[in-house]
């Protein structure tokens, strides 16, 4: 909100046109950031899904093949 405020105030103001662009690249850059962390915590709960259901699976085939009665 500080930078959208400064941007506003330099259109009238020009001096403090590079604060308004260094704050608008703050900004980005902290948007960038918090979405990397959502992305990793994203993924890292799908894999770990991912392993839940294929260890689930693996052990479903054994005890498939402990059942099995042979010829």
């Amino acid at each position: 909100m500080c930078a959208v405020a400064v941007l506003i105030v330099a259109a009238r103001h020009p001096s403090l046109k590079p604060l308004a662009q260094i704050l608008l690249w703050l900004v980005v850059i902290s948007a960038l950031v918090s979405a990397a962390q959502y992305f990793r915590r994203f993924w890292s709960h799908v894999d770990d899904s991912i392993k839940k259901r294929r260890r689930l699976r693996m052990l479903e085939a054994r005890k498939k093949s402990e059942d099995a009665v042979p010829l």
